[in-house]
């Protein structure tokens, strides 16, 4: 069995990083939504690029969907949510499409393989 790849070690690295950081700094989770609160509109905007680009490279949706329950009323929670849920979704999309397409393309499954030179044809 081969080891962690680099990728994930990284990623590994970034959120000790983060709850390392989140302790020293002694962070207040009422601090966080006051300051999403008080800030209107840019902590929506804030929350949603926040949501579309962090979920993508691993951090779980669930924390920002539970997060946005717990600042915003119910349908501002869930309208913020989905549009970050799209964004995450095009931004991983995009990568996987234009940037990660041999990666993939080296690690498909022969039977996999064949569908995607098929669709590719059309």
């Amino acid at each position: 069995m081969a080891g962690p790849s680099r990728a994930r070690v990284v990623l590994a690295f970034v959120y000790v990083a983060l709850i390392v950081g989140l302790l020293v700094l002694d962070v207040d989770p009422e601090q966080g939504r006051a300051w999403l609160l008080e800030s209107g509109a840019w902590g929506l905007l804030a929350y949603v690029v926040a949501f579309t680009l962090l979920q993508p490279v691993g951090m779980a949706s669930h924390l920002f969907v539970v997060t946005a329950a717990l600042v915003w009323s119910p349908w501002v929670a869930l309208m913020a949510s989905w549009v970050g849920a799209l964004g995450a979704g095009t931004v991983a999309f995009g990568f996987a499409r234009y940037v990660g397409r041999e990666w993939v393309q080296r690690r498909m499954p022969p039977k996999l393989r064949g569908w995607d030179e098929r669709l590719a044809a059309r």
